[in-house]
């Protein structure tokens, strides 16, 4: 017997599904989140759970913690989806069911149209992925309205969120002025016209995969600035899945072309640990650079996320250490700093420029430093004047 999640609200959506789904032979686990938000919310929860007591069902729920700041629905979604992946690595599941119907599925393709977006996708798909999840949406052909008669005429319990009359969100209010006016013919020829939009965005993707792979051999930003606006931004979102950047509006793609056209090196946030780095003509997406410094009191050889402390390498790599340096420290690269060579004092960002090394590599390049702070090797430049010999200790490895 398969094992799947179910994720259920108390909506007459997902209750109708959930219903659907127990003569189909699953062994179920439902999982609900609750945000607190609205007085009905821990009425909802209580559907389920009796739901779910009457037919010997697995739940579990999530109590959400509040927003700080920002767009809730992104948060909300987040939170929803963070947790479904933690229940699915819990139970060893990798499928989720979702509820998602019709008429989300024509909000969705209404709201892309009013965009001026050109996503992958038009509407919403009946499988993707979330982490290690695989989404199922059985129910993108079957409308509002008839999910909620199969409730009633199964007599399940059910939840209605009153948020969903307010028009306070664009999808809200799609719902709520255009959608609802819409008769079934209506709604038919827009499914129609939305599955047409998609059958030419197959084709589109062919040819922006050729492109990707194209920009990827070299990663110069010549390659890709070659092609029209709407091309490069296409051909970003489909390199940028590769690092689950899903979520990138059509604004901050134009805010991400007018970086690639500037003149010079620079970095642009992508999200809270990945930078999109452009350097010397080329492209990188990289982790963000963050502050370390390792102390060492004694000798010691290791591998950390910035460098390897090594008994061999090359000569630009090594020092030789005396019991008066210890204990010595390895920290990223600080502006200012400088090492004494034997040909004279060095500044460490003229050896950066000189060998056009990209900010992000800079930033977290490591400097070895005595016990008096005295910069005594910079990996790949050099020990200072006092630290050399034809024995070295050790060699740092950026």
């Amino acid at each position: 017997m398969n094992k799947i999640l179910v994720a259920v609200s108390g909506g007459p959506d997902s209750m109708a599904l959930l219903h659907q789904l127990l003569n189909q032979k699953f062994e179920i686990i439902v999982v609900h989140v609750n945000y607190n938000l609205r007085k009905s919310a821990m009425r909802d929860q209580k559907i389920v759970e009796d739901f779910c007591n009457k037919h010997q069902l697995i739940l579990e729920v999530h109590e959400a913690s509040p927003m700080q700041k920002g767009n809730f629905q992104a948060y909300a979604r987040k939170v929803r989806y963070d947790f479904f992946e933690a229940m699915g690595l819990k139970y060893e599941v990798e499928d989720v069911y979702l509820a998602h119907h019709l008429d989300d599925h024509l909000e969705t393709y209404l709201m892309q149209k009013m965009r001026d977006s050109t996503p992958f996708y038009y509407g919403i798909q009946a499988e993707s992925e979330y982490g290690s999840l695989r989404l199922i949406r059985p129910l993108l052909d079957v409308s509002k309205e008839n999910l909620i008669r199969y409730c009633e005429h199964h007599r399940i319990e059910y939840g209605i969120d009153e948020s969903n009359f307010e028009n306070t969100y664009e999808r809200n209010r799609i719902r709520n002025t255009i959608l609802k006016g819409m008769s079934k013919e209506d709604k038919l020829k827009l499914k129609q016209e939305c599955e047409a939009a998609n059958e030419q965005r197959v084709k589109e993707h062919a040819i922006i995969a050729a492109h990707v792979i194209a920009f990827k051999r070299s990663m110069n930003i010549s390659d890709l600035v070659q092609y029209a606006d709407s091309e490069i931004i296409n051909v970003l979102r489909m390199f940028l899945l590769e690092y689950d950047l899903h979520s990138v509006s059509h604004v901050e793609y134009q805010n991400i072309l007018n970086f690639l056209r500037a003149q010079g090196n620079g970095e642009y946030k992508l999200s809270d640990k990945l930078l999109l780095s452009k350097a010397y003509g080329k492209l990188e997406v990289v982790l963000k650079a963050y502050k370390y410094a390792y102390v060492y009191h004694d000798l010691q050889f290791e591998t950390t996320p910035y460098f390897k402390t090594m008994r061999s390498g090359k000569s630009v790599d090594a020092v030789t250490l005396s019991a008066d340096d210890f204990p010595i420290t390895i920290r990223n690269y600080e502006a200012g700093d400088k090492i004494k060579l034997r040909f004279g004092s060095k500044s460490v960002n003229r050896y950066f420029i000189d060998r056009k090394i990209p900010v992000y590599q800079r930033k977290v390049w490591p400097i070895v430093t005595n016990r008096n702070g005295e910069i005594i090797l910079v990996p790949g430049l050099g020990c200072n004047v006092t630290h050399y010999s034809n024995n070295p200790t050790v060699f740092v490895v950026k």
